[in-house]
C-alpha cells in the first residue's frame, strides 16, 4: 500500500515502522505506515471475506471479489505476473488466527495519512493459556 500510494511521489518512500512488545501474557506487534489510510466506509468491510482493496492500483473503488464472473482471473494481473493479494482472505484469516491464539487484530486508520495495525497474540507459555491444537 505504501508503494502504491507514493508511486507518483518524487520523494522517497516513507518508512513502515514495526514495534514489538512482549509482557508476561501477550506479544504485540504494531505496524505503522503512511500509505494513505482508509475511509471509514472501507474500514467497516475489511474483515469481510472476499472484500479486497487491491484494485486501487487501477481505480479508486473498493469491491468484493467476483469469483463467478467468467472473465475474472484472480491469478493473473494486468501485466501477467502472479499475485498473492486481492482474494479477500488475508485480513479476516489473520484476525481468526489472532483470536485463536487468545489475541486480536485491530486497525486504526486516518484517511489521507496512514494506518496502524495492532496484532496481539497470547503467549503459549503463560500458565493461564489453554491452546487447542
Amino acid at each position: 500500500a505504501t508503494v502504491e500510494h507514493h508511486r507518483h511521489s518524487d520523494s522517497g518512500l516513507p518508512t513502515v515502522g514495526v514495534t514489538i512488545a512482549v509482557n508476561e501474557d501477550e506479544l504485540v506487534f504494531r505496524i505503522k505506515d503512511r500509505a494513505g489510510g482508509m475511509p471509514r466506509s472501507v474500514l467497516e468491510k475489511i474483515f469481510d471475506y472476499h472484500f479486497s482493496s487491491s484494485n486501487l492500483a487501477d481505480n479508486t473503488s473498493f469491491s468484493y471479489t467476483d469469483f463467478d464472473h467468467p472473465i475474472y482471473d484472480p491469478i493473473v494481473t494486468r501485466d501477467n505476473t502472479n499475485k498473492m493479494s486481492g482474494y479477500g482472505f488475508g485480513v479476516p484469516t489473520s484476525r481468526a488466527y489472532c483470536e485463536y491464539l487468545n489475541g486480536s487484530l485491530t486497525i486504526e486508520t486516518m484517511y489521507g495519512i496512514g494506518s496502524d495495525v495492532y496484532v496481539r497474540v497470547g503467549l503459549l507459555t503463560s500458565e493461564n493459556r489453554i491452546v487447542r491444537l
